[in-house]
């Protein structure tokens, strides 16, 4: 996992050769590239990188992913308080407090073999099934940022070193 480089790759470019990963939000203001997440608790990780071109999400290699099991996957939602949380959106839609809000959970299951994890695999597995234009991955495994997402919005993750 390790050894894999880092690189960020959304909406047909890809960029590479990392320069800077900093927390603070203020680095954006610099010239250059950046791959910004930010995880559930408002955590910022910003990656700059020095080379970015025209790279489409590469086609599935058979084998390249290998993910967890179905039966391993466990929610942070069962699905009483999936329920619950779509009744009290609903009251604030209601009230006219919002109008349109996203109930998320989150899924989580170990990986069957995380040193042999390139989560730009899991990318290209995505993108076959969910054409997104902006789908993409942010891989910094050094620090402990790995994504893949379908839509780069609403989706952030990280897997810690």
């Amino acid at each position: 996992m390790y050894d894999l480089a880092p690189l960020a790759r959304f909406g047909g470019l890809v960029a590479t050769d990392l320069r800077d990963v900093t927390h603070d939000p203020e680095a954006l203001d610099s010239a250059g590239f950046w791959a910004v997440c930010a995880d559930f608790e408002g955590r910022l990780t910003c990656a700059r990188f020095g080379d970015v071109r025209p790279d489409p999400v590469p086609v599935p290699v058979p084998g390249a992913w290998r993910g967890p099991a179905a039966g391993d996957w466990t929610s942070s939602l069962d699905r009483t308080a999936y329920t619950a949380g779509v009744r009290r959106v609903r009251e604030h839609i209601a009230r006219g407090e919002v109008y349109q809000a996203n109930l998320c959970r989150v899924l989580t299951a170990p990986l069957p073999d995380p040193a042999a994890a390139d989560v730009d695999a899991l990318t290209a597995l995505l993108a076959r099934g969910n054409p997104a234009p902006y789908a993409g991955t942010i891989r910094l495994p050094a620090h402990g940022v790995e994504i893949a997402t379908a839509s780069p919005s609403c989706t952030c993750a990280g897997r810690g070193p």
